[in-house]
């Protein structure tokens, strides 16, 4: 929750905003979003319905830029999963690298 770009509640839904997708990877399992759910119903005491917002994970052009393999590794280094994994094992992410799709 501490990568929410905004947090505000609309017509009985509170809505979680995020600019990067990977920051909301790990509330989008039913379960975190179950536990959320009742975190949430203790501190506003009241049933809200918890809606993500973020955007898609690609530009929607079909172009590649030139800047995408950077943000691609920026991207993979801030994922959920690795910064849990550098948590669990105190450790970090060194080189990514980036390969084409086997065809």
């Amino acid at each position: 929750l501490q990568q929410t770009v905004s947090v505000r509640e609309d017509n009985k839904e509170l809505l979680l905003e995020f600019d990067d997708p990977n920051d909301c990877f790990v509330l989008r399992s039913k379960e975190n979003r179950q536990i959320l759910t009742e975190y949430v119903l203790d501190f506003f005491q009241q049933d809200l319905n918890v809606r993500i917002i973020s955007p898609e994970n690609s530009n929607g052009t079909g172009v590649q830029n030139l800047d995408e393999p950077k943000r691609r590794r920026q991207q993979l280094a801030n994922h959920q999963v690795v910064r849990m994994a550098e948590e669990i094992f105190n450790g970090r992410v060194g080189d990514i690298r980036i390969s084409e799709p086997n065809k």
